[in-house]
């Protein structure tokens, strides 16, 4: 019969399977993940000013990456809730004889007190949500750098959070093995994310270490009030659906919640301090 389609004379094996997978959708073929990783250190630039303009056979797409770090960080979350849950211990945070902690219901309470991990679960989500508004952010911060519209900088910080994303997975499931604190790591995570953007901005826009450090600190002004306005709509939206609620809050509850916007808050300020 003659209709066109192609016939496939591979026999159908799991290893087929696997490599028509990775082929059609994550296209890791020919080392594209090992080499992408790598010249997201080593150069870039290259890797980004190449998607841009066309070039996308050498490295990997951009949907194809972020679709990586996104899996890469389920499986990281999905480890920290089923086998690491004293990683998200908080005792170290806040006052835990507090009355406002012990009515508090976003906390679970025991020996070691630890943040309820329900929100990890929309990581992905945010994830993809947070890509635009950085984009929305670095075309501000280099609002000098006409050549790169909006939808470039999308690409740039897409790519750079990808590979944070992929990069970090593996030292951060070592770390819980070996009982690191999840919240503790994500303080040297961040700086990590910051040195590196730093560098790769400094790539991109060849710009001196003055001039990196100038766009730095107008990033960080920026992402304070971003990140403050973000911790307040968690907490907002613990109160609108009932995540984390008991299903019939009392009066000091209702009252915990409140004071959890201040603190979350004042945290969100000295943080960014």
């Amino acid at each position: 019969m003659r209709c066109g389609a192609q016939i496939i004379e591979e026999e159908f094996t799991f290893k087929y399977l696997k490599d028509d997978f990775t082929e059609r959708f994550l296209q890791i073929d020919n080392n594209l993940l090992l080499r992408t990783v790598i010249d997201m250190f080593r150069r870039p630039e290259v890797v980004i000013k190449g998607y841009i303009d066309g070039v996308r056979k050498r490295h990997l797409k951009l949907s194809n990456y972020i679709a990586i770090s996104i899996a890469l960080s389920g499986l990281l979350i999905f480890a920290v809730q089923k086998y690491f849950p004293e990683a998200m211990d908080i005792s170290w945070m806040i006052d835990t004889n507090s009355e406002s902690f012990k009515n508090n219901p976003m906390f679970k309470q025991g020996e070691k007190p630890e943040i309820d991990t329900w929100f990890l679960e929309y990581q992905g989500i945010l994830f993809i949500l947070m890509v635009p508004l950085y984009a929305v952010l670095s075309k501000i911060t280099f609002y000098n750098q006409k050549q790169y519209s909006y939808l470039k900088h999308i690409v740039l910080v897409g790519y750079s959070q990808a590979q944070l994303g992929v990069v970090l997975f593996l030292p951060s499931l070592i770390a819980l093995f070996f009982g690191y604190n999840y919240l503790k790591m994500s303080y040297w995570m961040m700086l990590i994310m910051f040195l590196y953007n730093c560098y790769l901005y400094k790539r991109i826009f060849s710009l001196s270490f003055g001039q990196i450090i100038g766009r730095a600190l107008l990033f960080i002004a920026l992402l304070i009030g971003v990140f403050i306005l973000y911790m307040i709509a968690v907490v907002a939206f613990v109160i609108v659906t009932g995540k984390g609620m008991p299903a019939n809050p009392n009066p000091e509850a209702v009252e915990a919640v409140k004071d959890s916007i201040s603190y979350i808050t004042s945290s969100a300020i000295n943080w960014t301090s």
